[in-house]
């Protein structure tokens, strides 16, 4: 596609651009929804193609410098050779009406519209293009209202419906809430597709069109009603146990949840604890909890005990105090077994049973039947203190999306904070209400500025607040990302996503590009754990977020980053031509898939040389990855010298695969010719067959013509040599001579670096190309 045309902007007010591909789609869903309420008496497939297709003049035109009605026609012969336009028509199942004569005057007349195809193709546009349902009932007076929105509203009744633009509301300042805030914007369009008297005409990328009779209060309150359910029926589904990591007494932080899935918190904790006892416990013969000497309902009850609460601590504490008996003594034998030397914990004759055994047998364990006690009850004191650190927190989970919806640009200022010392910590702007903990938001620098400018001990004591919007986006992303455990604190895995939006995208979107076996070793070796693909209706925006695991990688590391994604996007948009943009890590501002939109920029997808040969380090060189990565940067600037590299280092052989890359990789090069000619030579020179010093004789190679005399004069003295190999070889020696003698001083240079570094891969290509000879024969 030369210019990009889908991506070409056809509506510009100088803040914001609107792509043909945005507009078409916006407008083909209102008139959609016109033809069904009006029961129009037009052609329905030639009026949703004249609504697709109505901006086609303004391809081939300067924007606002001349009308582009009346460039229709050239506009959409330019589409029509695009494969993007067959696939547009199937995926909208529209005919190819771009010469039917009807249908183009009701486009080059959707400005002056005379008849009645051109009018509701005109009317289709309008509502399409307007900002706010203001604008369609004129109520500001700020604009006149068109003579065919006025028949509308009056003659078809039509000025009872609303035509309103929602989102939500987001400052987040840390670039991995994007993630989070994608989700809460899905979840909000299926909300609204719930409800019986909202109709959800399109999606964007930041929010979406709805069509009412409800005035916009009302609609806020019941979206934000039916929203609510929806998320917490979301939060029910999702696994919940991913984020119980960290230390014991920091569970309190996992327990800002609805109250609906807070009950669910205490029997994932036990399953946790379960698993990690049996998984400490070496013994091949215990498979399962109840082999241990109890049950799981045992521990279910322990965690219930009223009298557990009273043990509340830290870790070590709470430790001395279960394991001691009512009077603080401890047996013996559990100082030899827990203790040690470890700490100056003295045993005493006289101790009773320690508290931790009269608890369990108070739910009907018998303590005497348990094995391993001390992976045991080690195990048992952390979860008192977890189940202890989650019910202790007295802050609840709350989010009321009415105070954050946007409907037609109006926010509710309910929720700006009023006092800078209960802002949110995060966004800046809404009140804080939930303390910030570790898990909620990782105190960590954005690429702009300090998120948390506080102590950690102010964190720790619950006065750094963040608002209920920055919260549940984390937590969204939470379940997205997964948890990691860092410093003996849960935190948000710091993954970087790269989102693809689109249309018509296929589940099995991912599974197709596996013929180059990229995405099996990128899962393999990246630790990719999730690939979130969400797929609605073939006419709505899509999205697909890769999930990449590793930090340094993903944020820090530029070059790597962009090779990445780049190789990524590239793939996906040769398989998929209807994927329209590219982001990582946030929402795209614009519709172009020819960028990859990163936080601190945007950059041009890749193309190309680096493309090939990222593809091959990746998918078939089977390296360590900090090695495969070390490829990549120190050879970007020239592939083919680092798959030479690779070859010296990790001892490979050649193969149909190298051979592939190698000749793409070494089209145009004449560096790469010349090269592949002095080994060509020393292959039917007998210079490769003893396997030994290959390539000593290139010692004196400076890149001059008289170098490669020495070299050959050196390779004729072999006597075993038959006639036609030293024809052949006279033969190059006098091409590649006359190559050598137009070369400049500079890339002499280069060759001389180029020969001796590719000498490990030319000596395998030969050995290679000798093998296959004889398999051949």
């Amino acid at each position: 596609m030369e210019e990009n045309l889908l991506f070409k902007p056809v509506k510009d007010d100088g803040i914001n651009k609107e792509t043909f591909i945005e507009h078409a789609i916006k407008t083909y869903h209102v008139g959609n929804f016109l033809f069904d309420k009006l029961k129009l008496n037009i052609d329905m497939k030639k009026y949703l193609y004249a609504c697709f297709f109505h901006d086609a003049g303004k391809l081939v035109i300067e924007l606002g410098k001349v009308g582009h009605t009346p460039k229709s026609k050239d506009g959409l012969d330019l589409l029509k050779n695009l494969n993007e336009y067959q696939i547009l028509l199937k995926n909208f199942e529209l005919g190819d009406y771009s010469d039917d004569k009807e249908v183009l005057h009701a486009i080059e007349k959707h400005h002056d519209s005379d008849n009645e195809l051109s009018a509701f193709t005109s009317i289709a546009d309008q509502i399409a293009s307007s900002s706010s349902n203001d604008d369609l009932k004129n109520r500001l007076k700020m604009l006149p209202i068109s003579s065919l929105i006025t028949y509308l509203n009056e003659m078809h009744g039509f000025n009872k419906y609303n035509f309103y633009s929602i989102t939500i509301q987001s400052f987040s300042k840390n670039e991995l809430n994007a993630i989070g805030k994608l989700i809460l914007l899905k979840l909000l369009y299926e909300s609204i597709g719930e409800l019986n008297d909202i109709k959800l005409l399109y999606e964007t990328l930041n929010g979406c069109r709805v069509v009412t009779t409800l005035e916009w209060g009302e609609l806020r309150l019941k979206i934000s009603e039916k929203f609510y359910n929806n998320i917490v029926s979301f939060i029910q589904e999702q696994d919940l146990s991913q984020l119980l990591r960290g230390a014991p007494d920091a569970y309190w932080q996992c327990n800002v949840l609805p109250e609906e899935v807070l009950s669910k918190i205490n029997l994932f904790t036990v399953d946790k604890y379960i698993s990690d006892i049996l998984r400490d416990i070496k013994d091949k013969s215990i498979q399962k909890i109840e082999d241990v000497g109890f049950t799981k309902q045992n521990l279910i009850d322990f965690t219930e005990l009223r009298e557990l609460k009273k043990y509340k601590s830290n870790i070590n504490n709470t430790k001395k105090k279960l394991l001691a008996d009512e009077n603080g003594k401890f047996p013996e034998w559990i100082v030899l077994t827990l203790y040690k030397d470890k700490e100056k914990i003295q045993s005493s004759p006289e101790a009773g049973e320690p508290i931790l055994e009269n608890l369990l047998k108070k739910v009907g364990v018998n303590t005497d039947a348990i094995t391993n006690k001390k992976i045991v009850y080690e195990k048992l004191v952390s979860l008192a203190v977890a189940i202890n650190s989650l019910k202790s927190y007295k802050s609840t989970f709350s989010l009321n999306l009415n105070n954050f919806i946007t409907i037609d640009g109006r926010v509710s200022i309910d929720a700006i904070a009023k006092n800078q010392d209960y802002v949110c910590a995060n966004c800046g702007t809404f009140a804080g209400k939930i303390p910030l903990s570790t898990f909620t938001l990782e105190e960590k620098k954005h690429y702009r500025e300090v998120l948390f400018r506080k102590n950690n001990a102010e964190i720790r004591n619950e006065k750094i607040l963040i608002c209920e919007m920055c919260h549940v986006e984390t937590l969204l992303n939470a379940f997205l990302c997964g948890v990691t455990y860092d410093r003996r604190q849960a935190r948000v895995d710091t993954k970087t996503h790269l989102v693809l939006y689109g249309l018509d995208i296929d589940k099995d979107l991912i599974n197709s590009i596996t013929d180059k076996k990229l995405i099996d070793r990128l899962l393999k070796d990246f630790k990719i754990t999730s690939e979130s693909i969400y797929v609605k209706n073939r006419t709505d925006l899509q999205i697909i977020l890769l999930s990449l695991s590793e930090f340094n990688v993903g944020i820090k590391n530029e070059i790597y980053r962009q090779l990445l994604f780049s190789l990524l996007a590239f793939r996906l948009k040769e398989r998929n031509p209807l994927i329209t943009s590219f982001s990582i890590n946030s929402l795209p501002k614009s519709l172009n898939n020819e960028i990859v939109q990163f936080a601190e920029g945007d950059l041009n997808i890749k193309h190309g040389k680096p493309i090939d040969y990222f593809e091959y380090v990746y998918a078939y060189v089977n390296a360590k990855y900090d090695q495969k990565r070390d490829y990549i940067l120190e050879y970007y600037n020239n592939p083919f010298i680092g798959i030479a590299q690779i070859f010296k280092r990790e001892f490979l052989l050649y193969d149909e695969q190298t051979e592939k890359v190698v000749k793409k990789l070494a089209e145009n090069d004449i560096l790469h010719e010349i090269t592949d000619q002095i080994w060509e030579m020393a292959k039917l020179g007998g210079g490769l067959e003893t396997g030994k010093n290959v390539g000593s004789f290139l010692g004196m190679f400076k890149g001059r013509a008289e170098d490669v005399d020495k070299l050959v004069n050196k390779l004729l003295k072999n006597e075993k040599l038959s006639a036609e190999q030293r024809t052949k070889i006279i033969e190059i020696h006098q091409r590649t001579r006359e190559i050598l003698i137009n070369l400049t001083e500079e890339k002499r240079k280069e060759l001389k670096d180029y020969v001796q570094k590719t000498k490990y891969l030319f000596n395998s290509k030969k050995f290679y190309e000798i093998k296959k000879g004889k398999e051949a024969i």
